[in-house]
This record gives structure tokens, sequence and C-alpha cells, in this order.
């Protein structure tokens, strides 16, 4: 009976701790993560995110329970009277302990099995006779990476890391599952946090191609400062081998600095210094239309995506598309046969109104395009927004700034969560919008009880940054 009695504890106890499980896993399964929210209290069982049933996460919920198990079990089995509830107690009171013992208990073998799938990966790549391209920066890298691959599909067999498969992990799960003996191309996303991280990417791919978007604050709580996240962007010239080529966004300052810098095979985009380069932007309802120079063909494309930093990314992946021999009739036809990629600057037109879903871009630079292509449209303009995370001390300063800007933009405002609330509110408020316009939602739920009271025919919704549970 003993045993059965800490089976109950054990399992009431780990369906308590669901939020937490949840928050750890958002938060890259760091064990601070945990801390944070558990000190806080932040106890919610809902919210936008599910907890995923990993391989990584069961590993460690079965780590969990077999710790909580034995010591409930060994309380049932030698502890009698009115003690085992004092005890049970204890273990409760004492269980984040446990937890984060569980948490250093994996440590060891969650290195263990990232290397092995790390040298399974290396493995495959050095066998693989294509091309590999790898992209970082700290904008714009998955829509250059969407891009690329549809233009260089109409020539090549081309596979790219899915979503934002940008880590060890996920390069290596892209090469066990996307990676065939008939792909030509491969396209890798590389993310970063922390100085180092191009350099462990750059070092499992080994790619042929790199390219550098632009630079800018983002990441800064665990980067510390843009001089960080210049270095570790670097990487990707510093660790690319001799014959490798390097792509540069000629129109960011921080990747310009770095091409001049750069003594390696390279090639400037987006300038009239480099081999391409755009210009007489025009909008419409359908989308866009701007001229393309790439070497010494020139033309006006249309596309159906949205956003001058589009035409940066649709121009930056033409040039490399270029490179590897795809004429330019056909960049042009694979242009005009883009589709925007899903929650980002994505235009859904309703029967009565209109929806621009940007909730996935979560940078600086795409939140001010998206407030630009929003002050295009005519009619009511509500932008729904959560606000920037992960930008360490600047955060309220760079929130305050969106505040300001949305004012410029929009005639109403849902500010999302708490986390960002009095910045956007005091930047609103800095531009003179009005109080009766501003409106604030906790949950979805409440979000679109707001949304139905502003719907109008002829409205515009602009869904910024979607902010995960880890943050309220």
């Amino acid at each position: 009976m003993s045993a059965l009695y800490a089976l109950i504890f054990t399992l009431m106890l780990m369906c308590l701790y669901y939020p937490y499980y949840k928050n750890y896993q958002l938060g890259g399964y760091i064990i601070d993560s945990f801390l944070r929210d558990f000190f806080v209290q932040r106890y919610t069982f809902v919210g936008k995110n599910r907890l995923m049933f990993t391989k990584r996460i069961f590993r460690f919920l079965i780590t969990f329970f077999f710790l909580l198990f034995s010591l409930s079990h060994l309380t049932f089995l030698y502890v009698r009277d009115w003690r085992i509830a004092l005890i049970l107690f204890i273990v409760f009171v004492i269980s984040p302990v446990i937890f984060i013992f569980a948490h250093l208990i994996m440590c060891p073998v969650e290195e263990l099995i990232k290397k092995s799938y790390i040298s399974k990966t290396r493995k495959k790549l050095k066998k693989f006779k294509g091309i590999k391209i790898a992209i970082t920066g700290s904008y714009g890298k998955t829509s250059v990476k969407n891009i690329l691959k549809h233009l260089l599909e109409s020539k090549f067999k081309v596979i790219a890391s899915p979503k934002n498969y940008n880590t060890p992990m996920g390069i290596c799960k892209t090469v066990a599952t996307e990676l065939k003996e008939d792909t030509q191309i491969a396209i890798f996303e590389m993310g970063a946090r922390h100085e180092g991280d191009i350099r462990e990417l750059m070092e499992i791919i080994s790619p042929d191609i790199g390219i550098l978007t632009a630079i800018g604050e983002q990441h800064l709580d665990t980067f510390g400062n843009l001089k960080t996240i210049i270095r570790t962007k670097n990487e990707i010239v510093k660790f690319m081998h001799g014959q490798g080529k390097i792509f540069f966004d000629g129109e960011n300052e921080n990747t310009l600095n770095l091409y001049k810098k750069c003594s390696k095979n390279k090639e400037l985009t987006c300038s009239d210094e480099g081999i391409s380069s755009y210009s007489n932007i025009e909008y419409s309802p359908s989308g866009m239309s701007f001229e393309i120079k790439i070497r010494d063909q020139q033309t006006r494309v249309r596309t159906k995506l949205l956003g001058n930093f589009n035409c940066k990314n649709i121009v930056i992946a033409a040039s490399v598309a270029s490179y590897l021999g795809v004429c330019f009739e056909d960049i042009v036809k694979q242009i005009e046969t883009l589709e925007p990629v899903k929650n980002r600057l994505e235009l859904i037109n309703m029967k009565d109104f209109s929806i621009i879903d940007d909730s996935y871009n979560a940078n600086e630079v795409g939140v001010r395009e998206s407030l630009n292509v929003l002050k295009k449209f005519v009619g009511r303009k509500i932008v729904i927004t959560s606000g920037l995370v992960e930008m360490g001390d600047l955060q309220y300063e760079k929130n305050f700034k969106i505040g300001k800007k949305i004012a410029k933009s929009a005639n109403m405002v849902v500010i999302m969560n708490e986390t960002n609330k009095k910045a956007i509110y005091k930047g609103l408020k800095e531009e003179g919008f009005e109080e009766e316009n501003i409106f604030y939602a906790q949950s979805r739920e409440e979000q679109m009880e707001i949304i139905k009271k502003l719907t109008c025919k002829g409205c515009v919704f602009l869904f910024q940054n979607d902010l995960p549970d880890n943050y309220r």
C-alpha cells in the first residue's frame, strides 16, 4: 500500500508543476526560467502554448518522477502516524530543490545525447555532395531562407531547415529528416543567443556559402550589448572555410562594416556599390512592386509580399540564386509567385476588413516596418501588440518608441499582457494618443471580445509580436 500512496502523492504533485514544465521548456531548458517563475508564482495551466512532449521533456519528467516517488515511498514505508503528513509537507516544500536536482542529473545526459546527434549530422553532411548554405543575422534570416529556397527550386532540388529550426539540435533534426540522396542544395538558418553559438553551428554545417543579413540589438538579455552581437554574427565570416563565399547585406551599417573588414571571398548586396540593388517601391492592394537590379540586368518586379525590408530580403536571395546559376528571367518569375510567409507581414483579406498578421516577427526592425505598411492603408487602423522582449536594459526604451510609432500609424491599439504595458502606454500618450482608443487584454479571449467591438467595414488589424506564455 505504501507504494500506491506514494504514487498518488507523486502524481498529484507532478500535476501541480505542469506550468513550470511548460515555461522550463519555453525557456530553452534553462533552470533560470523555472526559478524565476516559481518564486513569482507564475502558476497558470492555460495559455497560448502547450507543453510539447518531446523526448527531452519526457526524460526529464521520468527523472523528476523517480526522485519524488523515491522520497514519498520511503516516507510511507518507514514513517507512521502524524509524522507522515509532516514529512510529505516537507517533500512538497523542497520539491523545487528536487526539480533543480533532476535538471542537474539530466544536464550531462542531454549533453551526451546532443554530442551523439551532432556527430551523426557532421558525418552525413560530410558525405553530402551538394551545396550547403548557412544564413545568420539579427533580422531577416528566416525570410531570406524561405525566399531563397523558392528562387532556387526552379532549377535545383532544395531543402531548408523548417520554421525556426536554427539551433544545433534543430539542424540535426533537419539533416536527419529532410536531407535526401537527390538533394542538391541544403539551406540552414543559424540562430544565436550567446557568443560562440554561430561558431558551433558553422563547425556542424561547414557551409559553402554564407549569408549575413542585418545585425541589430536583438537578444540583448543574453548578449549584453551590440558589440557582442556583432562579434557573434561575424563568426560566420571567421569560421568560413577558404573557398566559401559570403554575401553581406549592404544596407545595414553593422553588416556593411563587417563586409569592409572581411578579407575572404565576398559579395555585397542591396547596394549601388555591390552586385545588386532595389528602388522605386510602390504598394497596391495585391502587394508591392519595385525595380530590381542584379549585376547588369534590371527590371520591375511584382510580389505579394509587403514591406520595404522584404524587397531587401528578396534581393539578397536573388543575388545568391544568380551566383548559383539561376537565370535572371527565372528569378523574376519566381519572385512573382512568392507567397507570404505565415505570420510574417501576411496580408489576409476578409469580407469586410483586412488583417496584417505579423505575429511571428519579434524584432525592432520588423515591428517598425509593419507599422510603415499599416500607415499606407486607409480607414480605421488597429494594432494588437505585446511589444518586444529580450531587449535587456533597453527594453523599456524600445517599447516606449514602439508606442510613439504606433501613435503615428494607427487609430486604435490593444496592448496585450503586462510585460511592456507601461512603456507602450507612455509612448502613445507622448504623441497625444486618445485614452479612449487604448485597450488592454490579458488573454486571447479578452482580445477577441475587444476586436469584435472595434471591427467595422474597411478596417485593418495589425497583429504584432505574440509573446509565449513565459511572459505575462
